[in-house]
């Protein structure tokens, strides 16, 4: 295992340990808001894994280093250390970076799915829509959580409702940042940005697949 291999999964364990004791010492005293945080980031901590089984793709440390930040930024900063209510823009951050997972995650397995299903034909606008699609629907869902929780529960996710159309804003933001540089990847790729999504292994796969991404220059096509 390589040095940088050996940190990420240090601060995986260590994180994973954390959130483990917060959601023990939540379920114990009755703290039902952060007992469900805690499971939700324990399962979205996993989520990388879960969509490499299904889609057979080595996804690249990227997409996991970016979930991991968005959960520390949210549930150990944000909820656990009262961020949200301490720093005005803190909820804003948040909803932004939903839309860049979203959507970059949406955008890799849409990719992947076009590569090893060849009867998937979508263009490259094709791919930034529906990623983009896809991590808006999310944010909205999310929206209706918390507003159900904040109903039935007793919760203050949300203010008023204007707080949901800037929640949706960014989302909108960070999605779009996400969908339009998937659009300029899927229709002109370079070797870097084939690096960012893919795993050497994948990348590997992608070059015996089409011979002209072993280009160093240009803008070969897949």
């Amino acid at each position: 295992m390589k040095g940088k291999d050996k940190v990420r999964v240090g601060i995986y364990l260590s994180y994973l340990v954390i959130i483990s004791i917060i959601g023990a010492a939540s379920y114990f005293v009755n703290n039902i808001l952060d007992f469900a945080l805690s499971v939700l980031a324990l399962f979205l901590m996993f989520s990388p894994a879960l969509i490499r089984k299904d889609f057979r793709a080595d996804f690249p440390s990227l997409i996991d280093t970016l979930v991991l930040v968005y959960l520390f930024l949210g549930t150990y900063l944000g909820s656990f250390k009262s961020f949200f209510e301490k720093i005005w823009w803190w909820d804003i951050l948040l909803h932004l970076l939903m839309g860049i997972n979203i959507a970059l995650i949406s955008f890799s397995i849409i990719y992947r799915l076009k590569e090893i299903k060849t009867h998937v034909q979508l263009s490259s606008f094709m791919i930034a829509f529906f990623s983009f699609a896809i991590s808006m629907a999310a944010g909205g869902i999310w929206e209706i959580v918390e507003y159900l929780l904040d109903t039935f529960f007793g919760f203050e996710l949300q203010q008023p409702h204007p707080d949901t159309m800037i929640d949706l804003i960014f989302v909108f933001l960070g999605s779009l940042i996400v969908s339009a540089g998937g659009y300029l990847y899927a229709k002109y790729p370079r070797t870097n940005m084939i690096e960012l999504m893919f795993s050497k292994e994948e990348i590997e796969t992608l070059k015996e697949d089409h011979p002209e991404l072993k280009k160093k220059k240009g803008r070969p096509e897949l």
